[in-house]
């Protein structure tokens, strides 16, 4: 809620973007993740043949981010802790000088989040776009005039990202990066979790969703 003189505002149903400043990572990791031979480069989309695994290789690195990551769901947005959310798949990617990443969102997954390795200044900032048919104030069908935009009114919403910085956010939610007009390659690392356990309300066990290696 926010105090705005004597009107009192209430942001219903937001759509949450978590951020946390992590601790810095240790510089050799961050170098070994920066040249691992399985990049992804941008602004191309994944290959079949990427490997999108690659935290499985730096296990306490991969921890961290789940931690926040469960803290993100379970305690700041109240969801179950019966459910547990792990990391199903991870990648570096690599976006050049003068590359963008245009907008898209994370397939088969329930919350994504990107670590930021190599941030060069005007390297780019994460935006985070309203989804279609996201009627939170007016119908996509009538273009009311915005003069100051607000998270409430804007259909897109930029973040300053920093190096050693993670943000969080709903997997269906679209982003994009804005060009890298630096004159140095920005790097970040994305992780995609889904959450296994029992589904349903009244001990009706209605879904159940395992791991493949149980």
């Amino acid at each position: 809620m926010l105090q705005l003189g004597n009107l009192e505002l209430h942001q219903l149903f937001a759509v949450p973007i978590g951020i946390v400043r992590m601790p810095k990572l240790d510089s050799k990791v961050k170098q070994e993740l920066i040249k691992n031979k399985d990049i992804v480069s941008r602004p191309g989309a994944n290959d079949p043949n990427d490997t999108l695994e690659l935290l499985d290789e730096y296990q306490d690195l991969k921890q961290s981010i789940t931690t926040e990551v469960q803290a993100f769901v379970h305690n700041c947005l109240g969801y179950s802790k019966q459910l547990n959310f792990k990391m199903t798949n991870s990648w570096v990617s690599r976006q050049p000088p003068g590359e963008q990443t245009f907008m898209h969102n994370h397939s088969n997954s329930l919350i994504s989040a990107v670590y930021y390795l190599q941030t060069p200044k005007d390297s780019g900032r994460i935006i985070m776009h309203k989804r279609k048919h996201y009627d939170n104030v007016f119908s996509e069908t009538v273009d009311i005039p915005v003069e100051s935009f607000t998270p409430v009114s804007s259909t897109g919403w930029p973040f300053d990202v920093e190096e050693d910085m993670l943000i969080m956010f709903p997997s269906n939610v679209e982003h994009s990066v804005e060009p890298n007009t630096s004159n140095q390659d920005r790097y970040s690392l994305a992780s995609n979790f889904f959450a296994f356990g029992e589904f349903g309300y009244d001990k009706i066990k209605q879904l159940e969703i395992k791991e493949w290696n149980d």
